[in-house]
């Protein structure tokens, strides 16, 4: 005959083990409880996100429509982004159109053998002629003087009819072209309305034209861009707009938009040395 006993700590072996589930229960209801609210953030988070790119969007959607509202119209130098559309009546912000007229002046890239044309007198009227002399700057090789050292054509036309005066210099470091008289001057570090050269012309002498109208600048041998720099602030080359849109809820796009006076075609005046 087997005979049971119940012992004296059973009953702190139950209590014990009621514990233990107790406490297995309760993290598993905080791990649950972790897992939803993680859950809950991603979704919310993903939610703003969306929402913040699509205001992002429409804002840069709005100012650049107070771009091509300005580029296309034909008088007026401002516009309020929310008369553009009745969609974008709860948006702020407006378009502004300037001239560009400072003491140096950066061109785009210029391909080989193509040219940029500096205004010296206000456009389209060609009044009110630039008095003042005008450094130009270019190339970003290491040597301005070796074999293979870019070099600059300069066209000046001047004068208050037809025919008008046409000067050339030539800025040739390397001696690359065997004709004409170099306006180079020195290499060096040097930076022009935000951009870096390491060529240097003389300074080109347009206080001594005649109602000087236009410098063409021509690149030579490679791609560069061109610094122009006066004594004093160069003749407006264009007008640059900047246009701002913001959304209801503050999300805001700020772009600008440069507009080079025209460009003339230089073929009449430039040649090869």
């Amino acid at each position: 005959m087997m005979i049971f006993t119940r012992g004296k700590n059973s009953g702190q072996v139950l209590r014990h083990s009621s514990g233990q589930a107790l406490l297995i229960t309760i993290m598993l209801l905080a791990v649950a409880l972790t897992v939803i609210l993680a859950m809950s953030y991603t979704s919310k988070t993903d939610t703003q996100l969306s929402k913040l790119e699509e205001e992002n969007q429409q804002a840069l959607a709005a100012a650049e429509a107070g771009i091509d509202a300005l580029v296309n119209k034909p008088s007026g130098n401002s516009i309020v982004i929310k008369d553009l559309d009745a969609s974008l009546g709860n948006f702020s912000g407006s378009a502004q159109k300037s001239a560009v007229q400072k003491i140096d002046f950066a061109s785009p890239l210029i391909q080989s053998n193509n040219h940029y044309m500096l205004y010296l007198s206000s456009y389209p009227g060609f009044g009110s002629p630039y008095n003042g002399d005008v450094t130009l700057y270019y190339s970003t090789k290491s040597s301005c003087t070796d074999a293979s050292a870019d070099a600059l054509e300069i066209t000046v036309i001047s004068g208050t009819s037809y025919p008008y005066t046409i000067t050339r210099y030539l800025s040739d470091g390397g001696n690359r072209i065997i004709s004409g008289a170099t306006e180079y001057e020195s290499a060096g570090s040097y930076s022009v309305d935000g951009a870096g050269f390491t060529c240097k012309t003389k300074a080109i002498l347009i206080s001594s034209a005649t109602n000087p109208k236009i410098m063409i600048a021509r690149s030579i041998f490679n791609p560069t861009r061109i610094g122009f720099e006066g004594l004093t602030p160069l003749s407006a080359q264009g007008t640059i707009i900047t246009s701002e849109a913001k959304t209801p809820s503050g999300v805001s796009k700020k772009i600008q938009l440069f507009q080079s006076y025209p460009q003339i075609p230089a073929d009449f005046f430039t040649t090869s040395f």
